[in-house]
């Protein structure tokens, strides 16, 4: 009997705290205040219209940085992979060529001459950014066996990239849109990729018209 009485009360006690649930009221970020991320936050879009002018290498230093620069003493980067694997590969078109970003050494490895940019996606405006990065992912630096899987963990890391770029433009006044517009197997030869080197998406970047 007493543990039916208990029972009851328990079950008064649980109906009671549901009744007094209800909807909270989120406070409003207050962009008075110089807060450079939530600035960032609130400015953050994407743009299509941008006109040929290039970016001085200062801004393309910070931008690839943000995109995934080495962060850290222990080697680790601006964006979060599974287990440390770093198989996100940030590749940059430019009027001069396809670049391979060496974060680790702060430089760009020359990997194709000439201005390819039109050849990274079907959309006008990629001819015209001053930049188009390609993401790619080395399914070979990540654990088991299933590469769909691998792809789907990788494409994770790959939306923190952009969202860094975002971010970074938003700061600089730059526009950016990330663009799946990809023609992933002429992209792939250019850059002379490998079987284990997947094409993921594609991230345009430039001053805006």
């Amino acid at each position: 009997m007493n543990k039916i009485i208990t029972l009851v009360f328990a079950a008064m006690f649980v109906c009671a705290e549901i009744s007094f649930a209800k909807d909270i009221t989120l406070i409003k970020p207050d962009f008075s205040k110089n807060n450079a991320l939530i600035t960032a936050l609130k400015d953050r879009q994407s743009s299509r219209n941008f006109t040929d002018k290039n970016l001085d290498i200062d801004t393309l230093s910070e931008l690839l940085w943000a995109a995934g620069g080495v962060n850290r003493s222990n080697g680790h980067k601006t964006y979060p992979t599974a287990m440390n694997a770093q198989e996100v590969e940030i590749y940059v078109f430019d009027k001069t060529g396809a670049y391979l970003y060496d974060a680790k050494n702060s430089k760009l490895v020359l990997i194709a001459e000439g201005d390819k940019r039109a050849d990274t996606g079907s959309q006008g405006f990629a001819a015209k950014a001053s930049v188009n990065l390609i993401y790619v992912s080395d399914i070979s630096k990540l654990r088991g066996s299933d590469d769909n899987a691998k792809l789907l963990m990788s494409a994770v890391s790959v939306g923190a990239v952009t969202q860094n770029v975002a971010l970074y433009c938003a700061s600089k006044g730059l526009g950016n849109v990330v663009r799946a517009s990809v023609d992933a197997d002429k992209v792939s030869k250019i850059l002379k990729l490998s079987k284990t080197q997947k094409v993921v998406i594609a991230q345009s970047v430039g001053h805006i018209k």
